[in-house]
């Protein structure tokens, strides 16, 4: 799991030169860099009080049209924006892809926002959370090409499925419509057919149409997970699959579902 023996470091005020791209004429400095293994995966640009985090989200997307972002820092997979009221988080992207609406505020177990800077460092960026948050709770787009970083209910709601399984208990997750239900149930079906004890994981739906949808996603995502994922084609598929117990990822449809004794 993440955490393990990794080594984790602090880099403060990390200098980006100038003249990496045509107008560019001051060097950048990196408020905090967080990395794990000598890799930056995690920066922070901070406010002082009474400053709008916003003004830090500018200036990130300032300095990633300054090529600022190149080289290993190109590894970077989680921003963080910071002052004492408040803070948010987002992930890595193409310079013109940064978007106000894809950047995150953290909440509780309980739903409640976590605006203070020092509660979100404690609850986010301690060890092991901050390294699960950049590599179990993350996934690349392969279709869209995009870095995703999961919301903090559905980090919650992967966690809690990961505890019943351990406990050989049966539950439900319920989310809206739009609240990103698909990548939720990637990443919980990921990390569960890892899971010594678990065979295969079957992901049910329960009509054709949202068969062939989710299987897209899915293949979207494993691209880059080192996952393979089926798609039971029919009831005789599904029988020959669900028999080989090799911990793949196995997408059918209830049409498909068959009860069956060896």
């Amino acid at each position: 799991m993440a955490g393990g023996n990794s080594s984790y470091e602090i880099v403060r005020q990390a200098v980006r030169p100038r003249g990496l791209v045509e107008g560019d004429e001051q060097d950048r400095r990196f408020d905090i860099t967080l990395l794990i293994n000598g890799l930056p995966l995690i920066q922070l640009e901070l406010k002082k009080s009474g400053v709008s985090i916003y003004q830090a989200f500018n200036q990130i997307k300032k300095y990633a049209k300054e090529n600022k972002y190149d080289g290993i820092y190109s590894l970077i997979q989680m921003f963080v924006i910071m002052s004492p009221e408040s803070s948010a988080y987002f992930a890595n992207c193409k310079p013109d892809e940064f978007n106000r609406s894809f950047v995150f505020n953290w909440r509780d177990k309980h739903n409640q926002p976590v605006q203070n800077g020092m509660d979100f460092a404690k609850q986010v960026l301690n060890i092991p959370m901050a390294h699960k948050v950049v590599s179990e709770y993350t996934a690349i787009d392969e279709e869209r090409q995009k870095l995703l970083l999961l919301r903090p209910y559905q980090i919650y709601a992967i966690e809690a499925v990961m505890q019943r399984i351990k406990k050989h208990e049966n539950g439900f997750v319920w989310h809206t419509t739009g609240s990103g239900k698909t990548l939720t149930s990637y990443k919980t079906a990921k990390l569960a057919a890892q899971q010594p004890a678990v065979d295969r994981v079957v992901f049910l739906v329960d009509r054709k149409a949202l068969d062939n949808q989710t299987n897209s996603n899915f293949q979207a995502y494993a691209k880059n997970d080192d996952m393979e994922i089926k798609d039971a084609k029919n009831t005789g598929n599904l029988r020959k699959e669900l028999l080989k117990n090799d911990g793949k990822i196995l997408i059918s449809s209830i049409q498909k579902n068959v009860t069956f004794s060896e």
